[in-house]
């Protein structure tokens, strides 16, 4: 976030469990893989394949057991986007604007769709709408602020649906509609069928971010839709009518993580606010919060009673589910190489580094050479695998 929101950081008050983790990382990864970008793409797993883009504009397909490469597919842009599969075909986006389906075995191109175009709304946009599939059809958000419904065979649009800005939030589909957050402020829920709008919510909004916009996914259970958004928001929504069943303010800093639900509670993280939340999914209730040193962009994973998720700090965090407490750590390369740039020996950012000071450009960078994990931990077989900015993807033995 901009300089100015430094302004409007205020002490958050500890309700129930408040943590900062301590726990010693754990040194190494079952196997690594060096790309040239960053990695914010969230893999997806077959039997025995990994899938995933960077920010290098290539898309690779790696042995699951081993990380050696299969092959890889270039593209025109980065791949900031998550994969999706559909029968043999294995479909992402870039940052040129183009829905890419390529087989899924050998990475050879199937079809292309492109949209009128894509951009990068400020600093902080760092993901592309990822594709989600129902039936034979795929259903995808752009930078032109549509979202689309493109036949999954053969890459032809089926209907389009126009928003106010950029979507980069990936649809969810639910019992016959398609659910999406656009950068204009709104959550839209649209007919499967036609694109034909079932109604929108407006965010609140916020003083310095007045259209509050939905930046990443929801995730719907129990008739509910819950996201996050720009105003400090975050929102519990009746997934059929779209009215408001409660909502939650943290007033340090934005809800841009998609959310996790896992038995009866949601799990969120915050941007600046550096606070990873667990609610009661009925009515919002913190059951325990943990203080971070950095924000928090992608989902977290359930695996064992635990809820793993990576931060901004170069690391991925193993938290138990109920009480909140520290349990995972594992540290990324970045962060072994240049964690002395930015923390000092107890983990607190060094007096001589301001994450939004006058070079704020640079600072970013710095973040991003630790190791930051945007991208979303996926677990099989006990193994847990995630993509960092240092341009590394890992196998990691829980």
């Amino acid at each position: 976030m901009p300089l100015i929101l430094k302004r409007s950081f205020l002490i958050i008050f500890v309700l129930f469990i408040v943590t900062r983790p301590s726990i010693k990382a754990n040194e190494k990864a079952l196997w690594l893989y060096k790309t040239d970008g960053r990695i914010y793409s969230t893999p997806l797993i077959t039997e025995g394949t990994v899938y995933f883009g960077s920010g290098d504009s290539s898309f690779y397909a790696l042995d699951r057991s081993t990380g050696a490469e299969k092959w890889q597919y270039k593209t025109n842009g980065a791949v900031h986007s998550s994969p999706a599969s559909f029968g043999n075909l294995v479909l992402f986006a870039s940052s040129d604007g183009v829905l890419h389906a390529l087989e899924s075995k050998n990475g050879t191109l199937v079809w292309q769709f492109k949209a009128e175009k894509e951009e990068m709304t400020d600093l902080w946009d760092y993901y592309l709408s990822s594709p989600a599939v129902a039936d034979t059809l795929v259903y995808w958000g752009s930078g032109d602020g549509k979202v689309y419904a493109i036949d999954a065979n053969n890459g032809i649009k089926k209907w389009q649906f126009q928003t106010g800005a950029a979507v980069h939030a990936t649809p969810v589909i639910y019992e016959g509609d398609v659910y999406v957050g656009s950068f204009d402020g709104f959550f839209y829920c649209l007919s499967l069928e036609n694109g034909a709008l079932q109604w929108k919510f407006n965010t609140t909004g916020a003083t310095y971010f007045p259209k509050g916009a939905v930046q990443r996914s929801a995730v719907i259970d129990d008739e509910m839709v819950y996201f996050g958004s720009r105003d400090y928001n975050f929102y519990a929504l009746n997934a059929e009518k779209g009215y408001g069943h409660w909502n939650f303010r943290h007033t340090g800093g934005w809800f841009v993580a998609p959310p996790l639900v896992e038995g009866d509670y949601v799990y969120a993280g915050t941007s600046d606010g550096h606070t990873f939340y667990c609610f009661h999914k009925k009515n919002g209730e913190i059951i325990w919060q943990a203080e971070l040193n950095m924000r928090v962009y992608g989902r977290a994973a359930y695996h064992k009673g635990l809820v793993y998720f990576g931060t901004f700090g170069g690391d991925v965090l193993g938290m138990n589910a109920l009480t909140g407490k520290p349990e995972f750590k594992f540290v990324t390369e970045g962060y072994k190489k240049n964690s002395h740039f930015v923390f000092d020996e107890d983990g607190a950012f060094k007096t001589e580094f301001e994450i939004y000071g006058e070079d704020y450009l640079q600072s970013e960078k710095k973040l991003h050479n630790l190791g930051a994990v945007l991208s979303t931990p996926v677990i099989k077989d006990n193994i847990l695998y995630v993509g960092s900015s240092d341009g590394y993807f890992y196998a990691i033995q829980l």
